[in-house]
This record gives C-alpha cells, sequence and structure tokens, in this order.
C-alpha cells in the first residue's frame, strides 16, 4: 500500500534537454569562432615578424653590417608568434686594407616572438650556444662564448612614440672562451642591460647601462672561495652618436661619459668615472676618478683570484701607500687621465686602450 503511494520520478522536460542542447552548441560555435580569431590573429603576427625582420637586415646592411641567417621555422601558436632562425649571424667589416670583422656574432638559434597582448614589442630568446667576437687595436681577435637559462632581448616597440631602446635580460649567464673548461668559466646569476639611441636623422646622445648580480669568478684564476663578486654595474654615455642601435662608426670630437663603472666585493666598492673625447686616430683623451674602498684588501682580492700579478700587486700597493698612506683603511681617490689611449696616473702608466675604430 505504501510502495503504491510513492512518487514517480520526475522526467525531464523536453524543452530543457533541447536548452542544454542549445547551450552546448553555442560554447563549440563561440569556441570555433575564438580558435578562428585567435589562428587569423597568428597568421598576421607571424607576416609581422617576417616585415620587422625585412626591416632590420635592409637597416643593418644600408649601415655596412653583414647579416646572414638560415631559414627557421614557425611557431607558438595559439599564445604568441614565434619565428626561429638557425645559426644567424651579424658582423662590421672595418675599413682598412685588411678588411677584417670589427665584430662578429653568430650563434646557434634564436627565437624572435611576438604576443598578442603586447603586438608592438618584440623579444628575440637566444637559443644555444652565442659566440660573440671583437678585433682590438692589435688586430686579433677576442672571442667570446656564453649560453644561458634564458637570454632574452627586447627590442623597441614599434611605432609606441618612446626612444628608441634595446632591453637586455639574462639568468643563469655563462661566459667562457672557445675551448675552456668547467674551471675556467665566469657565472653571472643575473644580469640586466639597457641600449638607448637617437631616433631622428640628427646624432644625439646614446646611454648604455649594464647590471649583473652574483659573478662568480673562474675557479682556474685562484682559489674557489671568495670569488663572488656580488654586484658590478656599468652605465655608458656617448654624446655624438649616429640614429639607429647599429652606427658605421664613432665620429672624432664624440664625448664618451662613464657615469659609472662599480663592483661590490665582500664589504668592498670599487669606482671609476670619468669622461673622455674620441680623437680622429681612434684614440681618447680624458680624465678620470677612481675610488677604492680598502685599496690593501681589494689588490688582495685581486691577487688571490689571479687577476693581478704578484708584482703588479706589489706595485700597486706601493702606490696606494704613497697616495693615501700607509695601512690606510679608508676610501682612496685617485685622478686618473687618458692621454692617446693610455691610461695613467700621474706619470705612471696604467694600461693602454684599444683604438675605438
Amino acid at each position: 500500500m505504501k510502495a503504491a503511494m510513492q512518487p514517480f520520478p520526475r522526467r525531464r522536460p523536453v524543452r530543457q534537454f533541447f536548452r542544454l542542447r542549445a547551450v552546448v552548441a553555442a560554447a563549440m560555435v563561440l569556441a570555433t569562432v575564438l580558435v578562428g580569431c585567435d589562428t587569423l590573429l597568428w597568421f598576421r603576427l607571424e607576416r609581422e615578424l617576417d616585415h620587422r625582420l625585412d626591416r632590420f637586415i635592409r637597416s643593418a646592411r644600408a649601415a655596412g653590417w653583414h647579416v646572414s641567417v638560415r631559414a627557421g621555422s614557425r611557431g607558438g601558436w595559439p599564445l604568441a608568434a614565434t619565428l626561429t632562425l638557425r645559426q644567424p649571424s651579424l658582423r662590421y667589416r672595418t675599413s682598412g686594407p685588411d678588411g677584417a670583422w670589427a665584430f662578429a656574432w653568430s650563434g646557434q638559434a634564436v627565437t624572435l616572438s611576438l604576443s598578442p597582448w603586447r603586438p608592438a614589442q618584440t623579444t628575440v630568446l637566444a637559443i644555444g650556444t652565442q659566440s660573440l667576437s671583437s678585433v682590438p687595436d692589435a688586430g686579433l681577435p677576442m672571442p667570446l662564448r656564453f649560453w644561458g637559462a634564458r637570454i632574452a632581448l627586447r627590442l623597441p616597440e614599434h611605432d609606441a612614440g618612446r626612444p628608441d631602446r634595446i632591453a637586455l635580460e639574462a639568468e643563469a649567464l655563462h661566459v667562457a672562451l672557445p675551448g675552456a673548461g668547467p674551471d675556467d668559466v665566469v657565472e653571472v646569476a643575473a644580469a640586466a642591460g639597457r641600449l638607448r639611441w637617437p631616433a631622428d636623422r640628427e646624432p644625439g646622445p646614446a646611454t648604455l647601462s649594464l647590471s649583473l648580480r652574483q659573478v662568480a669568478l673562474p675557479i682556474a684564476l685562484g682559489r674557489p672561495e671568495g670569488r663572488v663578486v656580488q654586484h658590478a654595474r656599468l652605465e655608458l654615455g656617448l654624446d655624438d652618436a649616429t640614429p639607429g642601435p647599429l652606427p658605421r662608426r664613432l665620429r672624432p670630437g664624440a664625448a664618451i661619459r662613464l657615469g659609472e663603472a662599480s663592483l661590490d666585493w665582500d664589504g668592498n666598492r670599487a669606482a671609476l668615472s670619468g669622461k673622455a673625447v674620441l680623437l680622429s686616430d681612434g684614440t681618447a683623451s680624458g680624465t678620470f676618478r677612481l675610488s677604492v674602498d680598502d685599496a690593501g684588501r681589494m689588490l688582495a682580492k685581486l691577487r688571490d683570484n689571479g687577476l693581478l700579478s704578484p708584482g703588479a700587486t706589489v706595485a700597486a700597493q706601493a702606490v696606494a701607500g704613497l697616495v693615501g698612506g700607509p695601512g690606510n683603511n679608508a676610501t682612496l681617490h685617485l685622478p686618473l687621465q687618458l692621454h692617446a689611449g693610455t691610461l695613467s696616473l700621474g706619470e705612471i702608466p696604467l694600461l693602454r686602450l684599444p683604438r675605438l675604430r
């Protein structure tokens, strides 16, 4: 009797079933439209990558640079548009009779990417080992190999109406000479840099800033402990730079401003600043100021880590004692002169700088 009085389960109405089907169909149509729009946007960003690469190659070659790349591959869908180039290279030849390469960069691969969220910003990611070399006045190349967990260049925003600049970001950066072993590698925990240059046709100021954090010197230079430089910084300016990031050459009479070249190393700080003028023969002349906290301790660390020979350390300690007095642990200030490419302390030559071509 009780079983007969129980209510029967209610069946789903037919119109509710069709409503559910309509919602599912609308969701599928919306997803298809979104995928189609994203695909069309991806194709558009890929074409924009091609246009920007072509513009860069044309402007670089017009400035005297040699650019070569191999056919790459496209990807990044659906979150970005990417173009991976295999074995790219960028070189600049000197104007002398030998025609040697004054600057050369090459790498295993680079990836250009555009994001739908910031389509004006082009990002270049370095993949694998990269090679960089420059030829100083002696005519001998100075090659370097570098690689890292992430090495990214952020190029100027297209039609952004702001000063042109390139930003560098690197993590777990490794730098070494060709053929170097594991104990000969310089390790940098993080690096950040900015390069600004005049965008108009007339020359103007250009600035370069570079910051390195936790720089581990090679073990092969000295003892494994106490070899980590906590922070290094460079601020450099050029008052008469040619427009564009790839200038033909520096002009005579251009003023080079060294705002700061400093390092902090286990409580010791050294900083160099000054200004020089580029001469017609490619050398520079100017005045600089060097400040060192506890010069004796700093020189001892340079000696222990193989950056300064014992003889040079003794000579430098003698100079520091004459200028700052024996046993002086306070900050030492040294006026330096740069004349025709030779950096000196009074009548004592310290360093011969290469010509700037």
